[in-house]
Formats: C-alpha cells, structure tokens, sequence
C-alpha cells in the first residue's frame, strides 16, 4: 500500500479527539521502519553469492524527536477514521517527509512512555522508500538521518523498536533465500547433441528438471530421449526437398527424491 501524494507544507495533524485506544485504555500507536537498499559492487557480489539479503545492503532512516535528541522510527497516534496502514503511512510522510509502499504489520507491542509513564500499545510496519522529500511537514522540528543496521540499533532510543528492525531484517533475509531458492529450483537444462550416420542423423536431447513442489518434498526428474531421424531422397537425380521419418524411444525415465 502506497500513501496518496500530500501537501509537502499542509501541517501535521494534532490533537487527540480522534486518537485510538484499547479495550483496557492504552493508546494506539503505529510507526514504519522506512528502509532502502544501497547498491554497491561488494554487496551484490555477497548477495548473489550466499543468495540471502546482507545487512550491508540496508540503510534505515531514523528521525529525531520533537523534545529531544533522541533518535527513532517515525510513529504516532493511530486515529479513528484510518487503517493501520494508513496512519503508519501519514506518520511516516509527517515526521520523515517520506513517501514509500508499505508492508505486513511487523507485530504489536506494550511500552511505557517515558515522559509519562503512561501504556501505550505500538505497531510497527515496514516500508520501502521510494521518494524523499526536501519539504515536509516537521522539518523544522525533527532531523533525519541514514543510518546502517548496527548504527540503527545503537542510535535508536526505543527498546520495542529495535526488536521490530530485528524481526524485519530476519524477514528480508528470509524472503531473499526463498527468492533465490526458487530461481534455482525451476530451471530447465536441455542438451542436443547431433550425431551424423550417413542417411540416418541421431539426435540425442537430455532433459534435466529440477522443481521445488512447495512443501518438504521435492522432486528431481531426469529424462533422456532418443530421436531419430531418417532422411530418403524420392528420386535420386531430381532436385527435390526430402522427406523426413521421426521416431522417438525413450530410454530412461528416473524420479529420485519423492517420499
């Protein structure tokens, strides 16, 4: 899910008459782990090479805090009249000045605030960057800042934040070792090799399978086919297209792997 094109300097909103609590009173909050990948020739040499998503590859953005400092993830109030995804992504466009598709909701979790020490319950989503803005709504009042993965969790303040950059960086480096998996499993290699016997022309094609069947188990079929072809002249002194006779003898059929 992708955010509508706002205002760059339509200002944040505020107040609390439409904010979101829980069943036993905590307000509802919801942020995004905004996030890119930085190309360079030695992570895409890495990537292809153990065929997971290496944590080089990532840069995440942090924001400062209105009061403080203190460096996090966007978040805010999650309101009445928008889903989930909608007030990460309004969240995110106002503290980050960013624009992104967001994903699957990360998990939910309880914190105190600091300041109040009031129960909050947090979600957190991620989102891939796909336009930085030069303006936006609380520049003057937050920083942002690129950081890598271990320079993300040093720098931000939010314990619960952290567990959720963790949870995303498993899930990313999941979801590329499946990718790679999956490309690996369904290629399909085909040999011809011609042998000339005078009239007669042998084709040996030597077909290997591989596929992945979505489960536990997994099949690997190898089939060999002889194909030969017999070609006659109809009148010897004549110019003419020949005839062609195909016949095909399949040799071998082996399936190993199935349980």
């Amino acid at each position: 899910m992708q955010l509508r094109k706002m205002d760059p300097m339509a200002a944040s909103r505020t107040g609390r008459h439409l904010q979101r609590y829980n069943v036993q009173g905590c307000r509802q909050v919801v942020g995004c782990i905004p996030y890119r990948y930085r190309k360079t020739k030695q992570s895409s040499s890495s990537s292809s090479i153990h065929g997971t998503c290496p944590v080089d590859d990532l840069e995440f953005l942090l924001v400062s805090s209105q009061k403080s400092p203190r460096m996090m993830f966007p978040k805010g109030g999650w309101e009445l009249d928008e889903s989930l995804e909608e007030a990460a992504l309004r969240e995110t466009f106002e503290e980050a000045g960013i624009y992104g598709e967001v994903g699957s909701c990360l998990g939910k979790w309880f914190f105190k605030s600091k300041s109040l020490g009031v129960l909050h319950e947090g979600y957190m989503l991620p989102l891939v960057v796909l336009e930085e803005l030069e303006e936006w709504p609380e520049k003057d009042v937050r920083q942002r800042l690129w950081v890598s993965y271990s320079e993300a969790m040093e720098a931000c303040f939010h314990p619960w934040m952290k567990e959720a950059l963790d949870l995303l960086v498993t899930q990313l480096r999941l979801d590329k070792g499946v990718e790679n998996k999956n490309k690996n499993n369904n290629n399909e290699a085909i040999k011809v090799v011609e042998e000339p016997h005078h009239h007669h022309q042998q084709i040996v094609i030597e077909i290997l399978v591989s596929g992945d069947g979505g489960g536990e188990e997994a099949a690997t079929a190898s089939l060999s086919i002889v194909a030969t072809t017999t070609t006659t002249a109809t009148h010897p002194t004549r110019t003419e297209e020949p005839r062609t006779s195909c016949s095909i003898e399949f040799l071998r059929t082996e399936l190993n792997g199935v349980a």
